[in-house]
This record gives C-alpha cells, structure tokens and sequence, in this order.
C-alpha cells in the first residue's frame, strides 16, 4: 500500500498518540450526551432543561474542573445546554432551559434567581439519581421545600 500525501502538508502515516478521556470510574470510551427533563404535565411531553455528559457502561456523570465563586477550584458535574447556533455549549445555570411562566413574576419580568434555584434543583435531583432522566414538577416542588 503506498502512502498518501497531502498536497497541503506532510506524510502522515501514524496515530495520535493521545487516547480519548476515558470514565473516571470505569475506565471504558463510551460517554453519552443524554437530556435531563422536566415533565409539568403528565399528558405533555416532557421538556429537556439542559444536557448531562453520562457514562454508558456504568452510569456515572462526567465532571470537569472550574472554579467557585470564592476563586477556589473545584469540580462540577458535566451539565451543559448547546448554544442555538451550534457552535458550543454553556456550563452557567441562567442559560438553562425552563419554561417562562415558571420564573415569571406578576409584573412580566423573569425572575432569574427564582430559575436559577429551579435549575440547582432539577440538577441536585439528575446528581442523586444517576440513571433517570426524567423528573416531574411534583418532585421538584416538594424538594424545594426541604432545602
């Protein structure tokens, strides 16, 4: 078999040396971009909050590094929401998906800080149950007030 070069640029005849991030648990290539929804109504589908970066074989969410507000560094849990463009993705709760009316005050304005609680909590509840990836609007009200 003869090599093939590039018109562009050098022979290349080898592999990367860099293996891919593999799990942090088990080891094994095989994450998964999987949704994390919210269910308002039962006879309505479901509506994704944001996305979650889950291990396939053992179930276990990805984490990366970054820093908490008080400038220490510290590790997150791998939940991400796309940009509409498609070029990449946020890590910032504010930029998660809720429906409006949930954050909504009687004036009309959005309620940030109501979504952001909103959002920390359907991701305290995707964090605790690792293989769901659905939870419904009961669930988070009645967790809401136990925090």
């Amino acid at each position: 078999m003869s090599k093939f070069v590039r018109p562009f640029g050098k022979e290349n005849q080898t592999a990367s040396p860099v293996r891919a991030a593999g799990c942090a648990k088990c080891g094994k290539n095989g994450y998964a971009a999987l949704r994390v929804a919210l269910r308002l109504d039962p006879a309505k589908p479901a509506e994704t909050v944001f996305w979650k970066k889950q291990c396939v074989f053992c179930g276990t969410i990805a984490r990366y590094r970054g820093r908490a507000a008080d400038g220490t560094e510290k590790e997150f849990p791998a939940f991400y929401m796309p940009y509409s463009n498609g070029r990449g993705f946020s890590v910032k709760s504010r930029d998660f998906y809720l429906p409006a009316d949930l954050y909504t005050t009687e004036d009309g304005k959005a309620d940030v800080a109501k979504k952001v609680r909103l959002v920390a909590q359907v991701a305290r509840l995707a964090e605790q149950n690792p293989k769901r990836s659905e939870f419904s609007w009961a669930e988070i009200n009645s967790s809401l007030d136990k925090v």
